[in-house]
């Protein structure tokens, strides 16, 4: 084994291992029913972030990154929708028992 080998298999460790990071907090998010700790700044600029940096792998072709990029930016995603539903449903609750006490 080459030690360009040896590189690859070092990138997809730790691009996985950094991918894999966000399955606590949805589990978490899920699990609570609550994302209220969980800023949509913070989630904007990270989402930004790996959307820029799936550009740049894809561009300089650089796979061992890439491809962990995308499945964080696919749990990212999943965070956000659940958020967003999450902060929906809630709403919709409070009106609905603002309206129940008239």
């Amino acid at each position: 084994m080459c030690d360009d080998d040896k590189y690859q298999y070092i990138g997809y460790s730790s691009g996985f291992l950094l991918s894999i990071c966000l399955i606590p907090q949805i589990y978490k998010t899920i699990k609570n029913k609550s994302a209220n700790d969980i800023s949509y700044i913070w989630q904007c600029l990270y989402f930004f972030g790996l959307t820029l940096n799936i550009v740049y792998c894809y561009l300089e072709n650089i796979i061992p990154i890439l491809i962990p990029a995308i499945l964080e930016i696919t749990l990212c995603s999943i965070l956000i929708i659940y958020k967003l539903y999450l902060d929906l449903t809630n709403k919709v609750r409070n009106v609905d028992t603002m309206l129940s006490r008239l």
